[in-house]
């Protein structure tokens, strides 16, 4: 298949180019705006764009007889982005690639977007459940799932929606949500704010690329014309049993305080003052508290439903996790 990967060079793109290209049978071509830190096979190519920009010429690139696309480039992070920064990253640069001259040639497309759309919950939602999205992120993340689906019946494409929760992995960034859980266990006494007993949806992301690769099949089989799929791991835990699940595999916290969520948002508001003023993120903020406390439960029973099966647990993506932060602690002690 030729199939094309917008957000190539970020960590899900990165990953996946990684993994389609070494099929024989795939020609990559990689879309972004920062260049890869290697080009990965020969069957790859890269394209630097930055899809954000009205007046792309396309006519300078091969994108003839184009098979698949899957759209990842988006917004990520929460760090000094304001409203217009998401809807840029999220709907402007969906809208641009749709515009494009050889779009409308394309027959399969994967959205990779956000279970943010529907907002927090404390109970588990399924793809039937209302969106109701807290924050730009979420509301940048629906708008563009509304243009890329109208799209795609419009010119009547084989579509899928993907929902993945927050997303982590052996070599997850540094700003991701786990990265930072866990090096916080490791270094420093872990706050439990409030009871604890707010659910996390977690995704791992080797079992996420697994998907794309079998959405990809199904389209190319017949199998599937438009789905939109939640993706999570299952089951979901609350943040104390996490906790206790990295304590489990390997990761020795020097210990956890519990504090009332008042208290922790008092204390909050200087250091995000603060790191406003210096211009550095001091991680600490209201709405980073106010994240940590929400439930984020979602139910990702459909597609498993529908034939998909990943392969690797939860406590098999949590023990590969630790294994890689304790390489990084050794290695850290031996500088």
């Amino acid at each position: 298949m030729k199939i094309v990967i917008t957000g190539s060079s970020g960590y899900v793109g990165s990953a996946l180019v990684g993994y389609l290209s070494t099929s024989p049978t795939n020609q990559i071509i990689g879309i972004d705006r920062r260049r890869p830190l290697t080009l990965m096979s020969n069957n790859f190519q890269y394209l630097e764009i930055d899809l954000a920009e009205k007046n792309i010429n396309w006519d300078l690139m091969d994108l003839s007889d184009v098979d698949a696309v899957v759209h990842l480039a988006a917004a990520r992070g929460d760090w000094n982005l304001t409203l217009d920064d998401y809807f840029r990253d999220n709907l402007s640069v969906t809208n641009n690639l749709l515009a494009a001259p050889w779009a409308k040639e394309v027959n399969k497309w994967i959205l990779m977007s956000s279970v943010s759309v529907y907002g927090p919950s404390n109970f588990p939602i399924d793809e039937s459940s209302s969106c109701n999205p807290i924050g730009p992120y979420g509301e940048s993340k629906l708008a563009s799932e509304n243009v890329f689906i109208e799209f795609a019946q419009r010119y009547k494409k084989k579509f899928c929606v993907i929902r993945p929760s927050a997303i982590f992995s052996a070599d997850h960034p540094p700003d991701t949500n786990v990265y930072k859980l866990i090096e916080s266990l490791r270094s420093f006494p872990v706050p439990i704010i409030g009871a604890g007993v707010n659910r996390k949806s977690l995704t791992y992301l080797p079992n996420l690329i697994q998907l794309t690769e079998w959405v990809l099949d199904r389209m190319r089989n017949g199998n599937l014309n438009e789905a939109i799929y939640n993706y999570v791991e299952e089951p979901t835990h609350t943040v104390a049993e996490l906790i206790n699940m990295l304590r489990d595999s390997g990761i020795k916290p020097s210990r956890t305080i519990k504090i009332p969520l008042w208290i922790a948002l008092f204390a909050a508001w200087p250091i995000f003052v603060l790191s406003r003023i210096i211009g550095v993120d001091l991680r600490i903020t209201p709405e980073r508290v106010r994240k940590y406390i929400s439930s984020t439960w979602y139910d990702a029973s459909l597609v498993r439903q529908h034939g998909f099966y990943p392969k690797y647990s939860f406590v098999d993506a949590l023990n590969s996790v630790s294994k890689s932060h304790m390489a990084i602690g050794k290695k850290n002690v031996c500088l």
